[in-house]
């Protein structure tokens, strides 16, 4: 694959996106998120730099019909509107609120939402199992296991932030 080629989303991988109708793994799920029409490969390749092998993805992306190359620029998807930026300030952002003193529910509900957002459908019967918990024990206990499934399912990076966020 050449590193200067640009792609853009064909009408499949658009419905991915959308409806995640063909169920793509996180990793190349990923990829085909930061395709733009506009940045060359090796950009793309640039913006998702923790996943070791961004350009294998994008190229069998491409062999599966989800993006296509372009001639240039004027094939782009069209880009979001420019909203002018505020000069009210900003609030302060509200103090990180610690783990270990939200309810048991709102940690699952965190834990399953993470887990779905990083492994879409895949993730699903990790979720069932930190659902299932009956205690914040057996529940962080569950949390660890799928700490460590994440590691190998979609990087260390991702699956130290969820570690991170649940306190582990």
């Amino acid at each position: 694959m050449n590193p200067k080629s640009v792609f853009r989303k064909t009408e499949k991988g658009r419905d991915e996106i959308a409806k995640r109708t063909h169920r793509l793994d996180a990793r190349r799920r990923m990829v085909l998120i930061v395709v733009d029409g506009q940045a060359d490969a090796e950009s793309l390749a640039a913006k998702v730099a923790h996943l070791d092998n961004a350009l294998e993805l994008l190229e069998s992306l491409s062999a599966e019909g989800f993006v296509e190359p372009t001639d240039g620029p004027e094939f782009a998807e069209p880009s979001r509107p420019a909203y002018p930026r505020s000069t009210t300030p900003r609030a302060p952002a509200p103090a990180p609120v610690s783990p270990s003193s939200l309810p048991l529910e709102a940690l699952k509900r965190s834990a399953v939402s993470q887990v779905d957002r990083l492994m879409g459908p895949g993730g699903e019967a990790l979720a069932l199992r930190l659902e299932a918990a009956p205690t914040r024990e057996a529940f962080l206990a569950e949390a660890r296991k799928v700490h460590q499934a994440l590691v190998a399912s979609v990087g260390a990076r991702k699956a130290e932030d969820f570690a991170r966020s649940l306190g582990l």
